[in-house]
């Protein structure tokens, strides 16, 4: 056994996929041995919520068996810190109709399902609108990658058979653990970060390590580079309407990046997305700006450009 170094991560999570690809195969043709199949790489994506019962508490799971849908809502948002960031970018009157949209349908989407525990809601709710999108740029950029992935925590007789137990064994990670030190030692005897407020690693962990979860936020050169685009975006007024978006808001975002003061690419992202479905909907926007945005993205981007499929 042994360990890589590979890049912090940083931009696109599946480019630090690639990035580890690289050097675990740079790595192996050193080895006394090849390994038996070098092209399929073991991926725990999904171990933490479908087992481990990331982002629910028993409170959480109390509230959905006594079916109080408010509280329920407010405690699984409050608890895991989500949030509509888009609602900074909109003119007040659209904010608050389009947050009261979301929200109705966050709440007709967490009781669609109905089993028999009505516990595992929140957990069902998670699988069918996180999990089920969670390697959707893994198998985008797979020829990118140049590996596949074997993900046994997507398993669907796996995750039907923990979805049919009951679901406070699993909470904070409990049955995970325990299941863990049914392993070989070197499974158990090598330490994990744990989430806070789960069950801790009984290995001890290494000084010097960064914690993951309290770390500063690390600006990419490809967050400056979108941040660039955004701005040429938000000068752009063919690109998206005055009356709905805030374009202060996305320059001064898209300002803070660049200076390296602080990342607000997630707000650039909705400015983005709406920008995209604006100009997707109103073809006979004026071609000059958009030329002028597609211009600048070619020159941020360079010959880093993804071909589109």
């Amino acid at each position: 056994m042994h360990h890589l170094n590979c890049e912090p991560l940083a931009g696109p999570w599946w480019k630090s996929v690639a990035s580890g690809v690289t050097t675990l195969r740079r790595s192996i043709k050193s080895a006394p041995a090849l390994p038996e199949r070098p092209g399929l790489i073991w991926n725990g994506e999904g171990g933490s919520v479908g087992f481990g019962q990331c982002h629910l508490t028993q409170a959480i799971i109390d509230l959905a068996r006594c079916k109080d849908h408010a509280a329920l809502a407010k405690e699984f948002r409050s608890y895991n810190d989500w949030s509509v960031p888009w609602w900074r970018l909109l003119r007040r009157g659209w904010s608050e109709y389009l947050c009261a949209q979301v929200e109705q349908r966050f709440r007709d989407e967490m009781w669609r399902p109905t089993p028999a525990d009505p516990g595992r809601v929140p957990y069902f709710f998670l699988l069918f609108n996180d999990q089920r999108r969670k390697l959707d740029a893994l198998q985008e950029n797979a020829d990118l990658i140049r590996a596949e992935m074997l993900t046994p925590f997507f398993d669907i007789e796996f995750l039907s058979a923990v979805a049919a137990a009951n679901i406070d064994r699993f909470t904070g990670h409990k049955l995970y653990v325990e299941w863990l030190l049914l392993f070989q030692s070197p499974v158990h005897a090598i330490p994990w970060q744990a989430y806070p407020g789960h069950v801790p690693c009984p290995v001890p962990i290494p000084a010097g390590l960064e914690y993951q979860w309290g770390r500063a936020t690390r600006l990419a050169a490809d967050d400056r580079r979108f941040a660039l685009r955004m701005l040429g975006k938000a000068f752009c007024p063919s690109v998206m309407p005055g009356w709905l978006i805030r374009r202060e808001v996305a320059i001064a975002a898209a300002a803070l990046i660049l200076a390296g003061i602080s990342n607000y690419s997630y707000l650039l992202e909705c400015f983005d997305a709406f920008a995209t479905s604006w100009v997707n909907d109103h073809p006979s926007a004026d071609v000059r700006g958009l030329s002028r945005v597609r211009g600048l993205a070619h020159l941020t981007h360079g010959s880093n450009v993804k071909r589109t499929r």
